[in-house]
């Protein structure tokens, strides 16, 4: 269970974003005073029993109240997550209302999105960065994705499942990002002997070293000036 502290630093820390938003102090303040079993009720996804039964069980189990309406009521992760963003003024977004801008999901190393809990999903139409998440409440995540990111934040609440989703896809970006391995050392066995064999023995592994071996086949590069004299006992050749 969340400290005394801790609740009242999430609470400020949402009455700072409605602020930001446009609500007056004391809008802001009374919504960071509801409680999510509330929000429930009034949308119609909980009755009052079930919600006070979830809450009960939630205090001895030391766990949050919507994990137990989840786990032991049945309730969607889509409606708890829109009881979630409505409880601290972020809207709800499914994962088809999204479209995913690659330069955003790139932003920031996947792993630590995954330390985060939070992904940057688009750019708004202001310059602020999207950011996804599930719970609400990790302002700390936020902030981190503004420094790292450079840009504003705007959050929006998302299921797990969604969630689990795109930092799938980032991660798939962020993978086809990296530079390719290098190629696994080559032998080159040229047939014969003499200067020609060891000539273009020599070529050869030059265009392996320099990586002009393409899939496939052989595409070498070079451009080979040979001037050739003949020496005779009676001078040069013509």
């Amino acid at each position: 269970m969340l400290s005394t502290e801790q609740e009242r630093h999430r609470a400020a820390a949402t009455v700072d974003r409605l602020t930001s938003m446009g609500l007056s102090y004391r809008e802001a303040a009374a919504v960071a005073r509801t409680v999510i079993g509330d929000v429930l009720v009034d949308l119609g996804f909980c009755d009052r029993d079930t919600v006070e039964a979830a809450a009960r069980a939630a205090r001895e189990a030391g766990v949050p109240i919507g994990k137990v309406l989840h786990d032991d009521y049945d309730l969607p992760d889509r409606k708890l997550a829109i009881a979630l963003g409505m409880r601290f003024g972020m809207r709800y977004l499914s994962l088809e209302e999204i479209e995913p801008d690659a330069d955003a999901l790139d932003l920031v190393p996947v792993a630590v999105l995954r330390r985060l809990d939070a992904v940057p999903v688009a750019f708004t139409e202001n310059g602020d960065v999207l950011v996804v998440l599930c719970d609400p409440r990790n302002q700390s995540a936020l902030d981190e994705l503004g420094a790292l990111s450079g840009h504003h934040v705007s959050a929006v609440v998302v299921t797990r499942d969604d969630l689990d989703e795109l930092l799938r896809r980032a991660a798939e970006i962020e993978a086809g990002h990296r530079p390719s391995p290098p190629a696994p050392a080559q032998s080159v066995v040229c047939t014969g002997d003499g200067l020609t064999s060891e000539i273009a023995h020599a070529l050869i592994a030059s265009a392996i070293r320099r990586g002009d071996i393409a899939d496939g086949g052989l595409a070498v590069s070079y451009r080979v000036d040979v001037r050739i004299s003949v020496v005779s006992p009676d001078g040069p050749a013509p």
